[in-house]
């Protein structure tokens, strides 16, 4: 018997397993080739591995999750923006999708550091540097991060438009907030917001997909070697404590899942 998400994940991997398989089903190999759940929220053993790599085991289950969670809420922030009114009328219309821009370009950035980290807690052969195949999508988070106030314009139907996004420092054709200025917006190509933020967030699902399948061969080729694998789910597994907030929580402190402390004890 092996991991899966829906039996054996935690609130949050069970609410989106549909869209985990649908998008990243390479999340779902890692987890249950290599993180599982004990039962009580902890990670599931693995008899025989070295302690320090069990360490960066735990560590690289903490980066997953938090990626996983970041992608989770780009998700609903592209569908919201979908689905609401995108005129400008008010001065809070403005704030609003600066506010958009901002946030979604900070969990963009959140995946990219997370990636980063996890890919430092696996003996790499296939994942080594596999975040450079990032640096396009976080060269436009550090626009919008570091850069000055996008400019906008509005087309004939009263869609805000925004300057295409630079790719590199050496791409003229799109937005660079060290060579443009704000009046450049008129002889930049333009598109709305949801066409902005949609592409950048399927671009990056299908990189994380990638990705995950390179610490999948990684992670495997590790315990074949030491002829090593994860502990099969516990008989007695209780797929519905995991469905509780309290126990999703683990502790006060605020971690999730399997990567947390463990299901806390009851008062």
């Amino acid at each position: 018997m092996r991991y899966t998400l829906l039996i054996h994940g935690d609130l949050l991997e069970k609410t989106f397993e549909k869209f985990i398989k649908d998008h990243i089903p390479t999340y779902e190999l890692v987890w249950q080739n290599y993180i599982g759940n004990n039962g009580n929220n902890l990670i599931a053993p693995i008899n025989g591995y070295d302690s320090e790599r069990n360490k960066k085991r735990k560590e690289f289950s903490e980066h997953t999750y938090t990626i996983l969670q970041s992608i989770i809420l780009l998700k609903r922030l592209v569908e919201s923006y979908e689905g609401r009114d995108k005129s400008i009328k008010t001065i809070e219309d403005i704030l609003d999708f600066q506010d958009l821009l901002m946030l979604f370009f900070g969990h963009v950035g959140r995946i990219n550091d997370n990636l980063y980290d996890a890919e430092l807690c696996l003996i790499n052969k296939f994942s080594k540097d596999s975040t450079i195949s990032l640096n396009t999508i976080y060269h436009k988070r550090h626009l919008l991060i570091h850069g000055k106030t996008l400019p906008f314009i509005f087309d004939e139907t009263g869609n805000v438009l925004i300057p295409v996004l630079g790719t590199d420092t050496n791409d003229r054709s799109g937005w660079y907030h060290k060579h443009n200025s704000w009046d450049d917006i008129n002889n930049l190509k333009s598109e709305t917001i949801e066409i902005t933020i949609k592409d950048i967030y399927l671009e990056l699902l299908q990189k994380l997909n990638h990705i995950f399948g390179l610490f999948n061969k990684d992670i495997l080729i590790e315990l074949e070697r030491s002829n090593l694998k994860i502990d099969f789910p516990p008989m007695n597994f209780n797929s519905s404590v995991n469905a509780s907030l309290e126990v999703s929580g683990s502790t006060a402190i605020g971690n999730f899942g399997s990567s947390g402390f463990g299901t806390p004890q009851s008062h």
